[in-house]
Protein backbone atom coordinates (compact mmCIF):
# COMPACT_ATOMS: atom_id res chain seq x y z
CA UNK A 1 0.00 0.00 0.00
CA UNK A 2 1.08 3.56 -0.68
CA UNK A 3 1.66 5.38 2.59
CA UNK A 4 -1.27 7.73 3.04
CA UNK A 5 -0.83 11.39 3.90
CA UNK A 6 -2.73 12.74 6.87
CA UNK A 7 -5.77 14.54 5.50
CA UNK A 8 -5.80 18.25 6.27
CA UNK A 9 -8.46 20.91 5.89
CA UNK A 10 -7.34 22.03 2.42
CA UNK A 11 -5.93 18.70 1.24
CA UNK A 12 -6.30 17.70 -2.38
CA UNK A 13 -5.31 14.56 -4.26
CA UNK A 14 -1.78 14.93 -5.57
CA UNK A 15 -0.08 13.11 -8.45
CA UNK A 16 1.86 9.96 -7.56
CA UNK A 17 5.66 10.19 -7.56
CA UNK A 18 7.19 7.17 -9.26
CA UNK A 19 10.81 6.06 -9.11
CA UNK A 20 12.19 3.86 -11.90
CA UNK A 21 14.88 1.39 -10.88
CA UNK A 22 16.71 -1.51 -12.49
CA UNK A 23 19.97 -2.96 -13.73
CA UNK A 24 22.15 -0.88 -16.05
CA UNK A 25 21.03 -1.03 -19.71
CA UNK A 26 17.80 -2.89 -18.88
CA UNK A 27 15.83 -0.02 -20.42
CA UNK A 28 14.96 2.43 -17.62
CA UNK A 29 15.87 5.54 -19.59
CA UNK A 30 14.30 4.21 -22.79
CA UNK A 31 11.10 3.56 -20.84
CA UNK A 32 10.95 7.18 -19.68
CA UNK A 33 11.98 8.44 -23.11
CA UNK A 34 9.10 6.59 -24.71
CA UNK A 35 6.61 7.71 -22.07
CA UNK A 36 7.47 11.39 -22.40
CA UNK A 37 8.30 11.28 -26.13
CA UNK A 38 11.75 12.81 -25.68
CA UNK A 39 15.26 11.47 -25.92
CA UNK A 40 17.92 12.10 -23.30
CA UNK A 41 19.74 8.78 -23.47
CA UNK A 42 22.14 9.86 -26.20
CA UNK A 43 23.19 12.95 -24.23
CA UNK A 44 24.50 11.03 -21.22
CA UNK A 45 28.21 10.21 -20.91
CA UNK A 46 28.89 6.57 -21.63
CA UNK A 47 25.23 5.99 -22.49
CA UNK A 48 24.43 5.68 -18.79
CA UNK A 49 22.15 8.11 -16.95
CA UNK A 50 24.31 9.65 -14.26
CA UNK A 51 22.08 12.28 -12.67
CA UNK A 52 18.61 12.18 -11.18
CA UNK A 53 15.96 13.92 -13.27
CA UNK A 54 12.21 14.26 -12.78
CA UNK A 55 9.46 14.43 -15.39
CA UNK A 56 5.68 14.61 -15.52
CA UNK A 57 3.31 12.89 -17.94
CA UNK A 58 -0.46 12.97 -18.31
CA UNK A 59 -2.46 9.76 -18.63
CA UNK A 60 -6.24 9.43 -18.58
CA UNK A 61 -6.43 13.08 -17.57
CA UNK A 62 -4.20 12.62 -14.53
CA UNK A 63 -0.58 13.60 -13.89
CA UNK A 64 2.20 11.19 -12.90
CA UNK A 65 5.63 12.38 -11.75
CA UNK A 66 8.58 10.15 -12.63
CA UNK A 67 12.00 10.24 -10.98
CA UNK A 68 14.74 8.81 -13.18
CA UNK A 69 17.57 7.54 -11.00
CA UNK A 70 20.99 6.60 -12.38
CA UNK A 71 21.34 3.04 -13.57
CA UNK A 72 25.05 2.50 -13.00
CA UNK A 73 25.79 0.74 -9.71
CA UNK A 74 28.10 3.56 -8.65
CA UNK A 75 25.05 5.72 -8.06
CA UNK A 76 23.38 3.46 -5.52
CA UNK A 77 23.30 6.20 -2.93
CA UNK A 78 21.63 8.71 -5.25
CA UNK A 79 19.17 6.03 -6.27
CA UNK A 80 18.33 5.29 -2.66
CA UNK A 81 17.57 8.96 -2.08
CA UNK A 82 15.33 8.92 -5.14
CA UNK A 83 13.40 5.98 -3.74
CA UNK A 84 12.95 7.78 -0.43
CA UNK A 85 10.95 10.60 -2.00
CA UNK A 86 8.73 8.36 -4.14
CA UNK A 87 5.31 6.79 -3.63
CA UNK A 88 5.59 3.91 -6.09
CA UNK A 89 8.53 2.10 -7.71
CA UNK A 90 8.87 0.45 -11.08
CA UNK A 91 11.62 -2.16 -11.19
CA UNK A 92 12.61 -2.73 -14.81
CA UNK A 93 13.95 -6.21 -15.61
CA UNK A 94 15.08 -7.16 -19.11
CA UNK A 95 13.19 -10.27 -20.24
CA UNK A 96 16.23 -11.43 -22.21
CA UNK A 97 18.71 -11.09 -19.32
CA UNK A 98 16.77 -11.64 -16.11
CA UNK A 99 17.75 -10.79 -12.55
CA UNK A 100 21.14 -9.05 -12.32
CA UNK A 101 23.11 -7.54 -9.38
CA UNK A 102 21.45 -4.14 -9.68
CA UNK A 103 18.04 -5.78 -9.97
CA UNK A 104 18.60 -7.27 -6.52
CA UNK A 105 19.89 -3.91 -5.27
CA UNK A 106 16.78 -2.16 -6.61
CA UNK A 107 14.52 -4.71 -4.94
CA UNK A 108 16.33 -4.19 -1.64
CA UNK A 109 15.86 -0.43 -1.96
CA UNK A 110 12.11 -0.59 -2.52
CA UNK A 111 11.64 -3.15 0.24
CA UNK A 112 13.66 -1.09 2.73
CA UNK A 113 11.70 2.04 1.75
CA UNK A 114 8.43 0.10 2.13
CA UNK A 115 7.39 1.17 -1.36
CA UNK A 116 4.72 -0.61 -3.38
CA UNK A 117 6.33 -1.65 -6.64
CA UNK A 118 5.60 -3.01 -10.09
CA UNK A 119 7.85 -5.39 -12.01
CA UNK A 120 8.13 -4.23 -15.63
CA UNK A 121 9.44 -7.09 -17.77
CA UNK A 122 11.05 -5.14 -20.60
CA UNK A 123 12.42 -6.08 -24.03
CA UNK A 124 9.72 -8.70 -24.62
CA UNK A 125 10.14 -8.06 -28.35
CA UNK A 126 13.65 -9.54 -28.23
CA UNK A 127 13.92 -13.02 -29.87
CA UNK A 128 15.52 -14.52 -26.75
CA UNK A 129 13.06 -12.97 -24.27
CA UNK A 130 11.79 -15.49 -21.72
CA UNK A 131 9.33 -13.93 -19.28
CA UNK A 132 8.59 -17.18 -17.43
CA UNK A 133 12.28 -17.76 -16.78
CA UNK A 134 12.62 -14.24 -15.35
CA UNK A 135 9.56 -14.76 -13.16
CA UNK A 136 11.16 -17.93 -11.78
CA UNK A 137 14.35 -15.99 -11.04
CA UNK A 138 12.33 -13.32 -9.27
CA UNK A 139 10.56 -15.97 -7.19
CA UNK A 140 13.95 -17.41 -6.24
CA UNK A 141 14.82 -13.92 -4.97
CA UNK A 142 11.69 -13.65 -2.86
CA UNK A 143 9.58 -11.65 -5.32
CA UNK A 144 6.29 -13.51 -5.69
CA UNK A 145 4.30 -12.13 -8.61
CA UNK A 146 0.58 -12.33 -9.16
CA UNK A 147 -0.13 -15.73 -10.68
CA UNK A 148 3.00 -17.10 -9.03
CA UNK A 149 1.67 -17.28 -5.51
CA UNK A 150 2.14 -13.62 -4.60
CA UNK A 151 0.59 -10.17 -4.92
CA UNK A 152 3.31 -8.19 -6.72
CA UNK A 153 2.01 -6.77 -10.00
CA UNK A 154 3.97 -7.31 -13.20
CA UNK A 155 3.55 -6.33 -16.83
CA UNK A 156 5.17 -7.32 -20.10
CA UNK A 157 6.41 -4.22 -21.89
CA UNK A 158 8.64 -3.01 -24.67
CA UNK A 159 10.10 0.37 -23.76
CA UNK A 160 11.35 0.65 -27.32
CA UNK A 161 8.03 0.11 -29.13
CA UNK A 162 5.70 1.30 -26.36
CA UNK A 163 3.90 -2.02 -26.01
CA UNK A 164 2.32 -2.39 -22.56
CA UNK A 165 3.09 1.15 -21.41
CA UNK A 166 -0.53 2.29 -21.31
CA UNK A 167 -1.33 -0.61 -18.99
CA UNK A 168 1.67 0.32 -16.85
CA UNK A 169 0.40 3.89 -16.43
CA UNK A 170 -3.10 2.57 -15.65
CA UNK A 171 -1.65 0.39 -12.90
CA UNK A 172 0.31 3.31 -11.41
CA UNK A 173 -2.86 5.42 -11.22
CA UNK A 174 -4.77 2.52 -9.66
CA UNK A 175 -2.17 2.06 -6.91
CA UNK A 176 -2.13 5.83 -6.32
CA UNK A 177 -5.93 5.93 -6.07
CA UNK A 178 -5.96 3.15 -3.49
CA UNK A 179 -3.26 4.99 -1.54
CA UNK A 180 -5.25 8.23 -1.39
CA UNK A 181 -2.26 10.54 -1.80
CA UNK A 182 -3.04 13.93 -0.27
CA UNK A 183 -1.32 17.30 0.04
CA UNK A 184 -2.27 20.81 1.10
CA UNK A 185 -1.41 23.28 -1.68
CA UNK A 186 -1.96 26.26 0.66
CA UNK A 187 0.83 25.28 3.06
CA UNK A 188 4.32 26.83 2.82
CA UNK A 189 6.13 24.83 0.15
CA UNK A 190 8.52 22.09 1.19
CA UNK A 191 10.20 19.18 -0.54
CA UNK A 192 13.48 17.67 -1.65
CA UNK A 193 16.43 18.62 -3.86
CA UNK A 194 16.79 15.91 -6.48
CA UNK A 195 19.49 17.54 -8.59
CA UNK A 196 21.81 20.52 -8.32
CA UNK A 197 24.60 21.96 -10.42
CA UNK A 198 26.28 25.21 -11.38
CA UNK A 199 25.61 26.73 -14.78
CA UNK A 200 28.29 29.09 -16.08
CA UNK A 201 25.71 31.65 -17.22
CA UNK A 202 22.90 31.23 -14.70
CA UNK A 203 24.79 30.31 -11.54
CA UNK A 204 23.62 27.65 -9.09
CA UNK A 205 20.55 25.74 -10.23
CA UNK A 206 18.53 23.14 -8.35
CA UNK A 207 15.80 20.73 -9.37
CA UNK A 208 13.28 20.55 -6.53
CA UNK A 209 10.45 18.11 -6.00
CA UNK A 210 7.61 19.87 -4.18
CA UNK A 211 6.05 17.52 -1.61
CA UNK A 212 3.76 19.91 0.25
CA UNK A 213 2.35 23.33 -0.51
CA UNK A 214 2.89 25.44 -3.61
CA UNK A 215 6.24 26.96 -4.56
CA UNK A 216 5.92 30.37 -6.18
CA UNK A 217 8.33 32.59 -8.04
CA UNK A 218 10.32 34.94 -5.75
CA UNK A 219 9.70 32.73 -2.69
CA UNK A 220 12.36 32.73 0.04
CA UNK A 221 13.93 29.29 0.31
CA UNK A 222 16.08 27.61 2.93
CA UNK A 223 18.03 24.62 1.62
CA UNK A 224 20.45 23.12 4.10
CA UNK A 225 22.96 25.79 5.04
CA UNK A 226 21.93 28.43 2.53
CA UNK A 227 18.99 30.58 1.61
CA UNK A 228 17.98 32.10 -1.66
CA UNK A 229 15.09 33.61 -3.55
CA UNK A 230 13.53 31.59 -6.34
CA UNK A 231 14.42 34.00 -9.11
CA UNK A 232 12.85 31.82 -11.78
CA UNK A 233 10.84 28.60 -11.97
CA UNK A 234 10.88 26.19 -14.91
CA UNK A 235 9.04 22.93 -15.42
CA UNK A 236 10.75 19.73 -16.54
CA UNK A 237 10.54 20.90 -20.17
CA UNK A 238 12.39 24.10 -19.15
CA UNK A 239 9.30 26.24 -19.76
CA UNK A 240 8.88 29.22 -17.38
CA UNK A 241 6.13 28.79 -14.78
CA UNK A 242 4.86 30.98 -11.95
CA UNK A 243 4.16 28.23 -9.41
CA UNK A 244 4.67 24.53 -8.75
CA UNK A 245 2.19 22.53 -6.71
CA UNK A 246 2.49 19.22 -4.84
CA UNK A 247 4.40 16.40 -6.62
CA UNK A 248 5.74 18.86 -9.19
CA UNK A 249 9.42 18.90 -10.22
CA UNK A 250 10.74 22.40 -10.80
CA UNK A 251 14.09 23.88 -11.81
CA UNK A 252 14.94 27.04 -9.85
CA UNK A 253 17.63 29.69 -10.06
CA UNK A 254 18.63 32.29 -7.50
CA UNK A 255 20.78 30.23 -5.14
CA UNK A 256 24.26 31.33 -4.08
CA UNK A 257 25.67 27.80 -3.76
CA UNK A 258 25.19 24.35 -5.27
CA UNK A 259 22.70 22.53 -3.05
CA UNK A 260 23.13 19.05 -1.60
CA UNK A 261 21.22 16.39 -3.49
CA UNK A 262 18.69 14.84 -1.10
CA UNK A 263 18.58 17.97 1.07
CA UNK A 264 15.15 19.18 2.12
CA UNK A 265 13.91 22.68 1.42
CA UNK A 266 11.28 24.91 3.00
CA UNK A 267 9.89 28.32 2.14
CA UNK A 268 9.97 31.10 4.72
CA UNK A 269 8.40 34.53 5.07
CA UNK A 270 11.56 36.63 5.20
CA UNK A 271 15.32 36.75 4.87
CA UNK A 272 15.60 37.20 8.64
CA UNK A 273 13.67 33.99 9.30
CA UNK A 274 15.87 32.19 6.78
CA UNK A 275 19.07 33.36 8.46
CA UNK A 276 17.80 32.25 11.87
CA UNK A 277 17.09 28.76 10.55
CA UNK A 278 20.44 28.55 8.79
CA UNK A 279 22.30 29.62 11.92
CA UNK A 280 20.94 26.54 13.67
CA UNK A 281 21.21 23.99 10.87
CA UNK A 282 24.05 25.04 8.56
CA UNK A 283 26.36 22.20 7.61
CA UNK A 284 29.34 22.28 5.32
CA UNK A 285 29.17 20.48 2.00
CA UNK A 286 32.87 19.79 2.36
CA UNK A 287 33.87 16.55 4.02
CA UNK A 288 36.80 14.19 4.43
CA UNK A 289 36.93 10.42 4.78
CA UNK A 290 39.46 7.60 5.00
CA UNK A 291 38.90 4.37 3.04
CA UNK A 292 40.86 1.14 3.38
CA UNK A 293 41.52 -1.96 5.44
CA UNK A 294 42.15 -1.97 9.17
CA UNK A 295 45.78 -0.89 8.81
CA UNK A 296 46.90 -0.38 5.19
CA UNK A 297 50.63 -0.10 4.56
CA UNK A 298 50.21 3.15 2.62
CA UNK A 299 47.57 5.89 2.61
CA UNK A 300 47.23 7.57 -0.79
CA UNK A 301 45.90 11.10 -0.36
CA UNK A 302 43.39 12.43 -2.88
CA UNK A 303 41.26 15.53 -3.36
CA UNK A 304 37.91 14.97 -5.08
CA UNK A 305 36.17 17.77 -6.99
CA UNK A 306 32.81 17.07 -8.63
CA UNK A 307 29.92 18.86 -10.27
CA UNK A 308 27.25 17.95 -7.71
CA UNK A 309 27.16 16.47 -4.22
CA UNK A 310 25.43 13.34 -5.46
CA UNK A 311 28.46 12.65 -7.64
CA UNK A 312 30.79 13.03 -4.64
CA UNK A 313 28.78 10.51 -2.67
CA UNK A 314 28.68 8.10 -5.58
CA UNK A 315 32.44 8.31 -6.13
CA UNK A 316 33.15 7.68 -2.44
CA UNK A 317 30.78 4.70 -2.41
CA UNK A 318 32.53 3.27 -5.49
CA UNK A 319 35.98 3.78 -3.98
CA UNK A 320 34.92 1.78 -0.94
CA UNK A 321 34.49 -1.19 -3.28
CA UNK A 322 38.08 -0.96 -4.58
CA UNK A 323 39.70 -0.27 -1.22
CA UNK A 324 42.83 -2.31 -0.57
CA UNK A 325 44.52 -3.85 2.44
CA UNK A 326 47.82 -2.49 1.08
CA UNK A 327 46.85 1.00 -0.11
CA UNK A 328 44.13 2.98 1.64
CA UNK A 329 42.63 6.23 0.41
CA UNK A 330 42.79 9.39 2.48
CA UNK A 331 40.24 11.72 0.91
CA UNK A 332 41.42 14.94 2.49
CA UNK A 333 38.81 17.06 0.69
CA UNK A 334 35.66 16.14 -1.24
CA UNK A 335 33.65 19.09 -2.50
CA UNK A 336 31.77 20.48 -5.47
CA UNK A 337 33.17 23.05 -7.86
CA UNK A 338 36.03 23.51 -10.29
CA UNK A 339 39.68 22.90 -9.38
CA UNK A 340 41.19 25.99 -7.78
CA UNK A 341 44.67 27.29 -7.08
CA UNK A 342 44.21 26.40 -3.41
CA UNK A 343 43.38 22.80 -4.38
CA UNK A 344 46.64 22.52 -6.31
CA UNK A 345 48.65 24.05 -3.46
CA UNK A 346 47.05 21.67 -0.94
CA UNK A 347 47.75 18.71 -3.22
CA UNK A 348 51.38 19.78 -3.65
CA UNK A 349 51.95 20.26 0.08
CA UNK A 350 50.26 17.00 1.07
CA UNK A 351 51.37 14.77 -1.81
CA UNK A 352 47.77 14.26 -2.95
CA UNK A 353 46.36 13.62 -6.41
CA UNK A 354 43.34 15.62 -7.60
CA UNK A 355 40.34 13.68 -8.89
CA UNK A 356 37.93 15.73 -11.00
CA UNK A 357 34.49 14.49 -12.09
CA UNK A 358 32.61 16.68 -14.54
CA UNK A 359 34.56 19.73 -13.44
CA UNK A 360 37.16 21.70 -15.32
CA UNK A 361 40.53 23.20 -14.51
CA UNK A 362 41.50 26.42 -16.30
CA UNK A 363 44.69 26.16 -18.35
CA UNK A 364 46.51 28.29 -15.77
CA UNK A 365 45.59 25.78 -13.04
CA UNK A 366 46.71 22.84 -15.20
CA UNK A 367 50.04 24.58 -15.83
CA UNK A 368 50.46 25.25 -12.10
CA UNK A 369 49.74 21.60 -11.32
CA UNK A 370 52.28 20.48 -13.91
CA UNK A 371 54.98 22.74 -12.44
CA UNK A 372 54.30 21.49 -8.90
CA UNK A 373 54.16 17.84 -9.95
CA UNK A 374 50.48 17.43 -9.00
CA UNK A 375 48.57 14.69 -10.82
CA UNK A 376 45.05 15.56 -12.01
CA UNK A 377 42.80 12.64 -13.00
CA UNK A 378 39.75 13.96 -14.84
CA UNK A 379 36.77 12.34 -16.57
CA UNK A 380 33.06 12.79 -17.21
CA UNK A 381 32.48 9.04 -16.86
CA UNK A 382 32.74 7.63 -13.36
CA UNK A 383 34.19 4.24 -14.21
CA UNK A 384 36.97 5.89 -16.23
CA UNK A 385 37.68 8.08 -13.22
CA UNK A 386 37.83 5.04 -10.95
CA UNK A 387 40.31 3.41 -13.34
CA UNK A 388 42.51 6.49 -12.95
CA UNK A 389 42.27 6.33 -9.16
CA UNK A 390 43.09 2.62 -9.25
CA UNK A 391 46.21 3.43 -11.30
CA UNK A 392 47.27 5.96 -8.64
CA UNK A 393 46.75 3.32 -5.96
CA UNK A 394 48.72 0.70 -7.91
CA UNK A 395 51.60 3.15 -8.30
CA UNK A 396 51.60 3.64 -4.53
CA UNK A 397 51.87 -0.07 -3.71
CA UNK A 398 55.23 -0.64 -1.96
CA UNK A 399 57.29 -3.28 -3.80
CA UNK A 400 58.05 -6.67 -2.29
CA UNK A 401 61.70 -6.58 -1.19
CA UNK A 402 63.62 -9.86 -1.27
CA UNK A 403 66.92 -9.79 0.61
CA UNK A 404 69.83 -12.10 -0.21
CA UNK A 405 72.71 -12.20 2.32
CA UNK A 406 76.12 -12.52 0.64
CA UNK A 407 78.91 -12.31 3.20
CA UNK A 408 80.44 -10.75 6.34
CA UNK A 409 83.67 -8.75 6.65
CA UNK A 410 85.45 -7.67 9.81
CA UNK A 411 87.14 -4.26 9.55
CA UNK A 412 90.86 -4.25 10.33
CA UNK A 413 91.83 -0.70 9.33
CA UNK A 414 90.46 2.64 8.15
CA UNK A 415 92.33 4.77 5.60
CA UNK A 416 90.43 7.77 4.28
CA UNK A 417 87.11 9.53 4.64
CA UNK A 418 85.57 12.28 2.50
CA UNK A 419 82.05 13.06 3.60
CA UNK A 420 79.99 9.91 3.48
CA UNK A 421 82.58 8.01 1.43
CA UNK A 422 85.17 5.96 3.34
CA UNK A 423 88.08 3.73 2.33
CA UNK A 424 88.64 0.82 4.72
CA UNK A 425 90.22 -2.64 4.84
CA UNK A 426 89.16 -5.94 6.36
CA UNK A 427 88.89 -9.72 6.17
CA UNK A 428 85.94 -11.72 4.86
CA UNK A 429 84.84 -14.03 7.68
CA UNK A 430 81.78 -15.56 6.03
CA UNK A 431 80.43 -16.03 2.51
CA UNK A 432 81.44 -13.70 -0.31
CA UNK A 433 81.34 -9.94 -0.65
CA UNK A 434 80.70 -8.09 -3.91
CA UNK A 435 80.75 -4.46 -5.06
CA UNK A 436 77.57 -2.50 -5.87
CA UNK A 437 75.73 -4.06 -2.95
CA UNK A 438 74.30 -2.93 0.38
CA UNK A 439 75.73 -3.22 3.89
CA UNK A 440 74.51 -3.37 7.48
CA UNK A 441 77.00 -1.98 10.01
CA UNK A 442 77.33 -3.58 13.45
CA UNK A 443 79.49 -2.51 16.38
CA UNK A 444 79.78 -4.70 19.43
CA UNK A 445 76.87 -6.80 18.15
CA UNK A 446 74.54 -3.78 17.84
CA UNK A 447 73.20 -2.40 14.54
CA UNK A 448 74.61 1.05 13.75
CA UNK A 449 73.35 1.90 10.29
CA UNK A 450 73.04 1.01 6.62
CA UNK A 451 75.16 1.98 3.65
CA UNK A 452 76.45 1.02 0.22
CA UNK A 453 79.49 -1.00 -0.79
CA UNK A 454 80.67 0.75 -3.96
CA UNK A 455 83.89 -1.07 -4.90
CA UNK A 456 86.26 -3.84 -3.75
CA UNK A 457 90.02 -4.24 -4.38
CA UNK A 458 92.56 -7.00 -3.75
CA UNK A 459 96.20 -6.04 -4.12
CA UNK A 460 95.05 -2.64 -5.43
CA UNK A 461 93.14 -4.30 -8.27
CA UNK A 462 89.36 -4.01 -8.53
CA UNK A 463 87.63 -7.38 -8.29
CA UNK A 464 84.07 -8.65 -8.67
CA UNK A 465 84.05 -10.66 -5.45
CA UNK A 466 86.18 -11.64 -2.43
CA UNK A 467 85.74 -15.11 -0.86
CA UNK A 468 85.89 -16.11 2.80
CA UNK A 469 89.35 -15.93 4.39
CA UNK A 470 90.68 -13.22 2.07
CA UNK A 471 91.53 -9.61 2.89
CA UNK A 472 90.57 -6.65 0.72
CA UNK A 473 90.11 -2.91 0.52
CA UNK A 474 86.65 -1.37 0.33
CA UNK A 475 85.10 1.91 -0.65
CA UNK A 476 81.79 2.36 1.14
CA UNK A 477 79.18 5.10 1.41
CA UNK A 478 77.76 5.61 4.88
CA UNK A 479 76.00 8.71 6.22
CA UNK A 480 76.19 9.89 9.81
CA UNK A 481 79.03 7.77 11.18
CA UNK A 482 82.65 6.71 10.69
CA UNK A 483 83.77 3.08 10.51
CA UNK A 484 86.18 1.90 13.24
CA UNK A 485 88.47 -1.14 13.36
CA UNK A 486 86.52 -4.06 14.81
CA UNK A 487 83.24 -3.07 13.15
CA UNK A 488 81.42 -5.77 11.20
CA UNK A 489 79.83 -5.19 7.79
CA UNK A 490 77.16 -7.57 6.52
CA UNK A 491 76.92 -7.49 2.74
CA UNK A 492 73.58 -8.19 1.03
CA UNK A 493 71.50 -7.56 -2.10
CA UNK A 494 67.87 -6.52 -2.46
CA UNK A 495 65.48 -7.30 -5.30
CA UNK A 496 62.27 -5.33 -5.67
CA UNK A 497 59.22 -7.01 -7.15
CA UNK A 498 55.98 -5.24 -8.07
CA UNK A 499 53.01 -6.32 -5.98
CA UNK A 500 49.36 -6.36 -7.07
CA UNK A 501 46.77 -4.11 -5.46
CA UNK A 502 45.05 -6.55 -3.12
Amino acid sequence: MVKQNKEKKNSVTRPPIVVVLGHVDHGKTTLLDTIRKTNIAAKESGGITQHIGAYQVEHSGKLITFIDTPGHEAFGQMRSRGANVADIAIVVVAADEGVKPQTKEALDIVKNANLPYIIALNKIDKPNADADKVKRELAENGVMLEGWGGDISSLLISAKSGEGLSGLLDLILLIAEVGELQSDPLEPASGVVIEAHKDQKRGSLATLLVRQGTLRSSANLVIGGQWGRARSLENFMLKPIEEAGPSTPVLISGLSEVSDVGETFITVASEKEAEEIIAKEKEKRRFAVKIGGESPEVMKKIIIKADVVGSLEAIVETLKKISSQIVGLDIIVAETGNITENDVKLASNSGAAIIAFRTKAPSSIELMAQKLGVTIVSSDIIYELVDGIRAEMEAAVPPEIIRTDLGVIKILATFKQEGAKQVIGGEVTKGTIKPATLIDVERGGHPMGKGKLNSVQMNKVSVDEVPQGKQCGLQIELKGMSILPGDVLKCFMEERHKRPLL
